[in-house]
C-alpha cells in the first residue's frame, strides 16, 4: 500500500513527487549455502540446505520515494528481522538508490 503526492498532476514529467508506503510479504521457499575449507589439505565442501528453518517467513518493509521529473531517490527498511531469534544476528535489511523513469 502506498500514498502518493504529485505537485502538478497534469505535468507529472516535470513536477515534484513524494510516496510513502508499506510492503507485506511471505516466504514460499528458502535455503542456505556454505563452503567449508579444511586447512592442511585445502579440501573444500559445499553444504546446501533447502529449508526455511532459519528465516522469518513474514516480511514487513517500509518504503519512501522522493523525486523531481524522471529522477527519484528511494529507500526501504525492513521492520521484521530477516533471521529467527537464536538462528543468528538480528538483521534488518535496508536499501537506498536512485531511479530514472518517474515515480
Amino acid at each position: 500500500m502506498e500514498l502518493r503526492f504529485t505537485s502538478n498532476p497534469e505535468q507529472s514529467d516535470k513536477s515534484f513527487k513524494v510516496a510513502v508506503g508499506v510492503k507485506v510479504g511471505t516466504m514460499l521457499k528458502g535455503g542456505t549455502r556454505a563452503q567449508q575449507i579444511t586447512e592442511p589439505n585445502t579440501t573444500s565442501y559445499l553444504l546446501k540446505e533447502s529449508s526455511k528453518n532459519y528465516f522469518n517467513t513474514t516480511r514487513i518493509v517500509g518504503t519512501a520515494r522522493i523525486g523531481v521529473g524522471h529522477f527519484t531517490l528511494f529507500g526501504t527498511y525492513q521492520f521484521t528481522s530477516l533471521l529467527k531469534a537464536g538462528a543468528g544476528p538480528q538483521l534488518k535489511p535496508f536499501t537506498i538508490g536512485l531511479t530514472f523513469g518517474g515515480l
